[in-house]
């Protein structure tokens, strides 16, 4: 059961967004053709589309229909109904009787050339109240019935002399054979005419026997019907139609992306009926005009699809259907030796298969000399299996493993992944020594392949009956050391990100094994890094360094693994002089004994270290050295790093573009990995940059989603710079409320008012840089410099310098300008560049520039001050860095005002409005406006901003009302709302869309999507 999120938008806009058809993706080729079969002179002039149920026939008929009726087509529509299935030409009747109704008197009897009264035979209604239809001649019947069809195919041919005509036929399944037979003549008889007819059918509901296929078979055969397959939607317009939809980038929806294609294989009425789920389970939510809660990536079957599903499935036999509820049981492609062990003798299989492929239940293939099955589509075992009782579930889950045992025999362990999945269900405990040989296996093999959610549910299990008592009935099999399973157990977990559990399993490692096995120096090792992944660095250094003391000699290689993970936690702790000594001493070992994994990682290690105490070019040369070496040895873990560390290192340094390449290769890693504590790093970055870029509506979904997930998982390393990084979005749009609240908490998670925690500068730093900011946006510029300064002094201990550059010496330089402190603030500026000038960082460089440009302004010197001013917001804007380069301009404007030239002041403040507008930078976008009205000019239209325009539907009519000229009386009764409410609506309609009349409402309406 999930709780809805507490949210601020409108709760029917929300519900309102699967009002109307999503948006129609992925079909531009079948739009193309069928554009053509539209549009040409002769041949084709019947057109079927036809696929799966849900697949998106209707949709893309109506589009075509739509259009045609754009160029001047007139469109008729008739639907069949299984229950109207005997109901002679009843297809065509509910096509064209709505048509003969819009005739003019007479014109009927024209366009079928004195043939109307025989059309009653086709379509009884148009005789309804007559004196009735002549006598047919029933002597020659075959005759009589070529008759009325060519009266009926004479009227068509009238009509289209007149315009064109497209009759879209929907559900041709269910059509009568009167109905088909009709449209086999008419699409015979009318070359060269401009009639078209537009069918679909669902080929899951239509046999071979059907009259249907016969009737499309000979139209195709003769040429006169063009026959169009409609395919599943691809992933990448599962993409498309997400982002759409909640316009999102896909590094926020990629997850979901990957499951909904999966869960739906691309049907689009599945898609659209999970989405719907999603929205209003209130699992997607919007706040500030913006979709989060994308850290969940659970899907569940809609009871609307749970229910047609099932009620498809009436039809099958009691037989058929036990048999689809087993292999649902089973999960996946199951074979036809395991499936009839599975149904037993009172069940024919043979025949409930040949029931169950046709109707597209199952599905049968050939693998090697096996005969498969598996379902025709996944939401149909989802179905079956929510279905079954929990005992009949777990009792069936149970004789899947007998089955299995029986068909595989002696092979049996080569399916022990399926058999502990089905174990882990079966909720059994008298187990053999061989079943839990089957848990151990394939939670090894889980963890080898990095499916650890699985391997952990498997060692769990397995670890649980080992305490229950190790089973030894029936069986050789060996014993499972206990040890090994705690082992794989943690190792898993700490991939999972869970590092608490995962030091209490290795602490049950350490108590549980025999000397050497496993290596107590390894456990140590591991233990360390569990400590080090959630910032207990001190006590990693001593697990790192008890487990150094645990080494038998000699062991050069385990020595370097050790001394290395520790130089990595130095690092953190801001001691790089320590760090550097321990990660070359690995390094040396590394190279002499040619052990390129750990080498690798030794320069993965040292490629970080330079990366914030420079130089940037070793920091680079290590880097793509340790991605050369991973590729090498196949150590995707250190793959993901070193590309991680050249996007952390570009972006530090203002290569957004380089940045991006690198974050690409580490998400395609990382989703490779399937690990989503590697994801979570990539997401920092991305955050950080989308900041930077202007993309804030994609970095607060992303940001929200990591924080999440961060905190689900206990990430409490990287938690305090997620955070930060996404209050800056916050801040930058002027809600200092939840900025202010994100970093509190990463202070607070930081540790910083702990005296006696040792400080971790990777996440000190960036607290105190986030505490900062948001002092300097509420303007408590004295406090912004306190605590700037505080963070400088760490970084200024450690070394790591690029630190100060990266916004902490910015804050501290706008503060102080502010305070007009000009003194200090030029020394911030020269030591911004001085540094900036030594690690080659062109971001620092253009700090340096604007402080530099507000000095010299400060002194007097306005034109000066411009041009610094100037050149610094090219430079950000070159970057890009666009909300400082927006800030920037809007000040050049104020300069160039202050110079006296009006015309460039406005040129410059165009510009930095449209920005603040875009980012939705309120404060920013105030004192724009401000300075638009200083300067005598009206500011532009709010038809852009984030926020704007979101009105709820009440006040959108009312909106919509005032820009037709009516009168809050006048709308007060239209709407049968009191005066007072329409009053209160238009105040929060001015302050949403930022008008001050009801003149400046309707030319804001005016251009606005809401005008209908």
């Amino acid at each position: 059961m999930h709780s809805p999120h507490s949210r601020s938008d409108d709760t029917e806009g929300r519900r309102r967004l699967f009002d109307h058809e999503l948006p129609l993706v992925g079909r531009e080729s079948e739009l193309a053709e069928l554009d053509r079969f539209l549009q040409q002179p002769g041949g084709q002039r019947v057109a079927i589309v036809y696929g799966p149920g849900g697949v998106g026939k209707t949709r893309l008929a109506s589009t075509l229909c739509a259009e045609a009726a754009s160029r001047g087509w007139t469109v008729a529509k008739g639907q069949a109904y299984p229950v109207e299935s005997g109901v002679a030409y009843g297809l065509f009747s509910d096509a064209f009787m709505p048509l003969f109704d819009e005739l003019p008197e007479g014109a009927l009897s024209g366009l079928t050339r004195g043939g109307e009264a025989e059309l009653g035979y086709l379509f009884p209604s148009l005789t309804a109240g007559s004196q009735g239809v002549p006598s047919a001649d029933w002597t020659n019947p075959g005759e009589f019935k070529t008759r009325l069809f060519w009266n009926f195919t004479e009227f068509l041919k009238g009509y289209a002399d007149r315009e064109p005509l497209l009759v879209h036929l929907e559900d041709l399944q269910w059509a009568d054979e009167t109905s088909l037979e009709l449209l086999h003549f008419v699409a015979r008889h009318l070359e060269p005419h401009q009639i078209r007819f537009l069918c679909t059918y669902n080929e899951e509901l239509t046999s071979e026997r059907h009259g249907l296929a016969r009737t499309a078979g000979s139209l195709w055969a003769q040429g006169y019907a063009l026959r169009l397959h409609m395919e599943p939607l691809s992933l990448e317009a599962v993409a498309e139609l997400v982002r759409r939809v909640f316009t999102v980038e896909e590094v926020v929806n990629r997850d979901l992306v990957r499951r909904l294609h999966t869960w739906t294989h691309g049907n689009p009425l599945f898609i659209r009926e999970t989405l719907r789920e999603l929205v209003e389970s209130g699992r997607r939510y919007m706040r500030d005009g913006i979709w989060l809660g994308w850290e969940d990536t659970q899907l569940e079957l809609p009871g609307s699809l749970r229910e047609g599903v099932l009620a498809g499935l009436v039809r099958l036999s009691p037989e058929a259907r036990k048999v689809a509820d087993r292999v649902a049981v089973v999960g996946g492609p199951v074979s036809h030796a395991v499936l009839d062990r599975l149904t037993g003798p009172e069940i024919n299989l043979v025949e409930a298969i040949d029931e169950l492929l046709p109707h597209q239940v199952l599905t049968e293939r050939l693998d090697g000399s096996l005969i498969m099955y598996d379902f025709a589509h996944p939401l149909t075992r989802e179905a079956l299996y929510g279905d079954l009782s929990l005992a009949r579930a777990r009792r069936l889950h149970a004789q899947v493993v007998e089955a299995v045992e029986a068909v595989l025999g002696d092979r049996v362990m080569e399916r022990a992944g399926q058999l502990a999945y089905h174990l882990v269900r079966s909720g059994k405990r008298d187990l053999t020594e061989k079943a839990l040989l089957y848990l151990t296996s394939a939670g090894h093999d889980a963890l080898e392949r990095h499916a650890d959610v699985d391997a952990a549910n498997y060692l769990e299990t397995a670890l649980t009956l080992i305490a229950d008592g190790r089973p030894t009935a029936g069986t050789d099999a060996p014993e499972v050391a206990e040890v090994a399973v705690l082992s794989d157990l943690a190792h898993a977990r700490q991939r999972q990100g869970r590092y608490d559990d995962a030091t209490d399993l290795w602490t049950r490692c350490l108590e549980a094994a025999p000397a050497g096995t496993p290596s107590k120096h390894a456990v140590l090792r591991h233990m360390g890094l569990a400590c080090y992944w959630s910032g207990r660095h001190r006590e990693a250094i001593q697990h790192f360094e008890n487990g150094l003391a645990a080494l038998p000699p000699g062991d050069e290689h385990a020595a370097a693994a050790i001394r290395l993970a520790r130089g990595v936690c130095y690092q953190e702790l801001g001691s790089p002089d320590a760090a550097k000594e321990d990660i070359e001493s690995a390094l040396a070992a590394a190279e002499r004994a040619a052990d390129v994994p750990l080498l690798a990682r030794a320069h993965r290690a040292l490629a970080l270290l330079h990366t914030f105490t420079g130089p940037p070019d070793v920091a680079r040369t290590h880097a793509h050295r340790a991605a050369e070496l991973a590729e090498d040895c196949g150590d995707r873990n250190v793959a993901f790093w070193s590309h991680w560390v050249l996007a952390a290192l570009e972006g530090l340094t203002g290569d957004t573009e380089t940045m991006a390449v690198q974050l690409k290769e580490a998400r395609r890693v990382s989703d490779e990995l399937g690990s989503p504590v590697l994801s979570l790093w990539a997401d920092e970055l991305s955050v950080e940059r989308a900041y930077a870029t202007g993309e804030w509506d994609t970095g607060v979904a992303l940001g929200e989603q990591a924080i999440a997930l961060a905190r689900s998982l206990g990430q409490n390393t990287l938690l305090p710079r997620l955070l930060v990084w996404t209050s800056f979005i916050y801040l930058g749009r002027g809600d200092l409320t939840r900025g202010h609240g994100m970093v509190q908490e990463a202070w607070a998670l930081a540790g910083l008012d702990d005296e006696d925690r040792p400080i971790d500068v990777h996440t000190a730093v960036p607290a105190h840089i986030g505490v900062a900011a948001y002092h300097l946006f509420a303007d408590e510029r004295e406090e912004a410099i306190a605590v700037a300064q505080r963070g400088l002094e760490i970084t200024d201990r450690s070394g790591y310098v690029i630190w100060a550059i990266h916004h902490m010496l910015p804050i501290m330089a706008e503060a102080l300008i502010h305070t007009r402190d000009l003194a200090q603030a030029k020394q911030v500026g020269e030591r911004l560049r001085r540094d900036s000038e030594r690690l080659q960082h062109p971001l620092g460089l253009a700090w340096a520039d604007a402080c530099d440009a507000f000095v010299v302004w400060l002194n007097g010197d306005l034109e000066g001050g411009a041009a610094l001013l100037r050149t610094a917001a090219e430079a950000l804007e070159a970057i890009p860095i666009v909300p400082e380069a927006t800030r920037i301009r809007r000040q050049l404007a104020a300069r160039l005002a202050d110079l006296g030239d009006r015309e460039a002041a406005l040129k410059e403040l165009r510009q930095a409005h449209e920005a603040s507008a875009l980012l939705g930078m309120s404060r920013e976008l105030s004192k724009a406006r401000a300075l638009f009205r200083q300067l005598e000019a009206r500011p532009p239209l709010l038809t852009n901003l984030p926020g704007v325009g979101e009105l709820t539907a009440r006040e959108t009519d009312v909106a919509q009302l005032v820009a037709k000229g009516q009168s809050n009386k006048s709308i007060a009764k239209e709407l049968d709302v009191s005066l007072r409410t329409v009053t209160t609506h238009l105040q929060n309609i001015y302050r949403k869309v930022d008008v001050g009349s009801r003149h400046e409402l309707a030319e804001w309406m005016r251009h606005s999507k809401l005008q209908r």
